[in-house]
């Protein structure tokens, strides 16, 4: 997770009498001995466990663990597991001349939108692409109700937010902690404009949330020690319809223990990928859960993985427009292929990228990449290209395959989020809108 920018705005509102300030609290490494500040809106101590002898302050859509490298566990997306590594960039990754200036342009007809954190300050910033390019055609600061939720985040990454791409927008949903207002969330990529929507039917802080387009509501989980609530979130009027409640069970060999943490939903069935096990990275699988569409109780199942040849777990999940799913998943060094599975077992590549990899500084996996749900024919997703050596020369790089005849397509943005490399902001989700066309090559 990206935290320089929240360590710099932690420090300038830091009292005298505390390590931490107003909307962050101390994590200790043990008692009376100071580990660091959670931001309260974001994040949660967790003590020290197995390999990690200090606390940490874990993403709150998380879960503290044992494995991988940050000790900070994604229920619904694995990425912690895989290796950190520099390499130096492939040449089947195709980029764009050095940054230029942004200059005010037509938006070209086959686009993606992306999200970042900025650098340098606690916001969020919408950039239009032209995927044929890789060129940033238009950058935008977001504003309105969701600036100011992003700002009880004070740098920090976030989640992934789902996107609705019939009408091509941001949709999300949280709590703030502080007044426990549970609200939805829109955002125009295009203007940076978004709205905020008192949620009315369900409370509480989200574990999980997808973007349903079938039901065209976003699905949205809360969850107690005994029980997972499903509901379907009305973005224009805030209402929420009860879809299912699943009992979690007692413990992680519970197939349902982590059934509100949603990998994707399709037609009100929510889907999980990663470890039954969380906190061990043990049992690979997904699970599903089928929801009656009222409050009654549904059951979750749990099903064992299915990887491609020499590739791990998916680390994100769309619906192929054939069946199953696309997804990137990584091969034994790291770095991240396109794959196609189902539920019952099946797998297989289908697209190798360039050099596409997880965010990474100091052998430590940073935080997301994210894809697109499919438009057309044409799967998209958001990835680093490691540069090797210092993390300057890392860029964020939107590939595109066409599903129709194979083809990919890798651009480094023009200009990049960031003049301090990849590593110095966080996606914070992309998308194509419905009526994109499929990339020409």
């Amino acid at each position: 997770m990206v935290k320089a920018t929240a360590c710099l705005l932690l420090a300038a509102r830091v009292s005298a009498d505390s390590p931490c300030g107003q909307g962050s609290s101390e994590c200790d490494d043990s008692p009376g001995e100071f580990g660091e500040c959670c931001i309260d809106q974001s994040t949660y101590c967790i003590a020290p466990r197995g390999t990690f002898v200090t606390s940490t302050c874990c993403p709150r859509w998380t879960v503290g663990c044992t494995a991988g490298s940050v000790g900070c566990c994604d229920p619904a997306r694995p990425w912690q597991l895989i290796a950190a590594q520099k390499t130096r960039a492939s040449n089947a990754t195709r980029s764009a001349a050095p940054d230029a200036p942004l200059l005010a342009k037509a938006e070209p007809t086959t686009v993606g939108f992306a999200i970042f954190t900025e650098s340098l300050k606690s916001a969020l910033s919408a950039a239009t692409i032209d995927l044929s390019t890789g060129e940033v055609t238009s950058r935008t600061d977001v504003t309105g109700p969701a600036s100011d939720w992003y700002a009880l985040y004070f740098g920090e990454s976030t989640r992934i937010l789902p996107w609705d791409a019939e009408a091509a927008r941001f949709v999300f949903a949280d709590a703030d902690l502080a007044t426990g207002q549970l609200t939805v969330y829109t955002i125009d990529p295009r203007t940076g404009e978004s709205t905020g929507t008192a949620v009315q039917g369900c409370s509480g802080m989200p574990v999980g949330m997808a973007w349903d387009a079938d039901l065209r509501a976003l699905v949205l989980t809360t969850q107690s020690e005994t029980e997972a609530a499903f509901h379907a979130l009305d973005a224009q009027t805030g209402e929420a319809k009860a879809l299912g409640r699943v009992e979690r069970g007692s413990d992680e060999d519970s197939e349902a223990f982590y059934a509100g943490y949603i990998s994707h939903s399709h037609a009100g069935t929510t889907f999980r990928s990663g470890h039954q096990r969380v906190t061990l990275a043990d049992g690979e699988g997904v699970g599903i859960t089928e929801l009656p569409g009222t409050s009654d109780v549904a059951k979750s199942s749990w099903k064992g993985a299915a990887k491609a040849d020499a590739h791990g777990l998916p680390i994100s999940m769309q619906r192929h427009p054939a069946g199953g799913f696309l997804s990137l998943a990584p091969r034994d060094s790291g770095k991240l292929d396109v794959v196609s599975w189902d539920v019952n077992g099946t797998a297989q590549i289908v697209a190798e990228l360039g050099n596409a990899n997880m965010p990474a500084s100091e052998g430590l996996t940073l935080g997301y990449v994210t894809d697109a749900p499919v438009m057309d024919d044409t799967y998209a997703a958001m990835t680093v290209n490691l540069a090797g050596g210092h993390g300057l020369g890392d860029k964020w790089t939107v590939s595109t395959v066409s599903l129709g005849t194979g083809a990919v397509q890798e651009f480094a943005l023009n200009p990049q989020p960031s003049i301090f490399g990849a590593e110095a902001v966080s996606v914070t989700g992309f998308g194509l809108p419905k009526q994109s066309k499929s990339v020409v090559v």
